[in-house]
């Protein structure tokens, strides 16, 4: 089968609105979906918002938000109030400071000191705190947990004071440690989890989606080094929030269901269309 360029701007909403009715839970709370990379998250969650229109949502990508991190966080106005520094997270403070990092934090950036400074050969052997984080996120690294847990800590109680009713959150948790720490936050913040959506594509399909994707972070280590660390981390996160919050709010879903045009070719959105369909189903029970 041939695959049409994977595209951020993919809308299924053209396709499903025909069979999915737009639908409001009776309840708030937050939808986590997790899956690997390329598994299409962000167009599923984008297209979950469209259909929910009726309520009262926010959609929060831990991707965008790593990457508006240190593309343009000047221009995001959720980081302008909770700004990086406050997160930890600083372009005046180098990565490899022991007084300002913790110790397995150094010594794991030491071990990739030949690559940062081959990435940031500008920056005259100073590397930041900042700069580790878009070394991490374009080279399919773990993120530090204590970053990511007050981003999204952060993102969070922005959107409660919005009154958000519900709350899309993409490819967040990724550790049994963030998940934990998610968990506390959502009680305290009084947000129930609605559901867990498990999104899964095997290792080829991942490659393929990632190849006609075209982002400059998807070389073919870092997509090596991303479904490895969803195999080790992801999946074990997954089964803990299943232990915690029971089987009923996890739910696995095939994320490639294919829907092909006259051509032969994979129809991205119609496809896309299909797993959302998926998802609202299980949403409803």
């Amino acid at each position: 089968m041939h695959y049409e360029k994977f595209s951020q701007e993919i809308n299924p909403k053209t396709y499903i609105e025909n069979s999915v009715k737009k639908n409001e839970l009776n309840e708030g709370g937050v939808i986590i979906l997790i899956g690997p990379s390329g598994c299409g998250k962000s167009e599923i969650g984008k297209s979950l918002c469209s259909l929910l229109t009726d309520s009262n949502v926010c959609y929060l990508s831990m991707g965008d938000i790593l990457r508006s991190s240190f593309e343009n966080s000047t221009n995001d106005l959720v980081l302008k109030k909770y700004d990086l520094e406050k997160h930890g997270i600083s372009d005046k403070v180098c990565i490899y400071d022991m007084n300002n990092n913790n110790e397995d934090l150094v010594k794991k950036a030491i071990l990739y000191k030949d690559d940062i400074t081959k990435n940031f050969k500008s920056h005259k052997g100073f590397v930041s705190q900042l700069d580790w984080l878009e070394f991490c996120v374009k080279n399919g690294l773990l993120v530090p947990d204590h970053w990511t847990i007050k981003l999204i800590d952060g993102y969070l109680e922005h959107a409660s004071k919005r009154s958000k009713r519900i709350v899309i959150l993409d490819g967040y948790p990724r550790t049994t440690i963030a998940a934990q720490n998610l968990l506390i936050t959502l009680k305290r913040l009084d947000i129930p989890v609605i559901k867990v959506i498990h999104l899964f594509i095997t290792r080829e399909q991942m490659n393929i989606r990632l190849e006609n994707r075209g982002r400059e972070d998807d070389t073919t280590n870092s997509v090596e080094r991303r479904y490895e660390f969803y195999l080790d981390k992801v999946q074990p996160t997954v089964d803990y929030l299943k232990q915690v919050l029971g089987n009923s709010f996890v739910s696995i879903v095939d994320a490639h269901q294919p829907i092909t045009n006259n051509q032969g070719k994979i129809d991205v959105e119609a496809s896309i269309g299909e797993v959302v369909k998926s998802i609202i189903d299980l949403l409803k029970t």
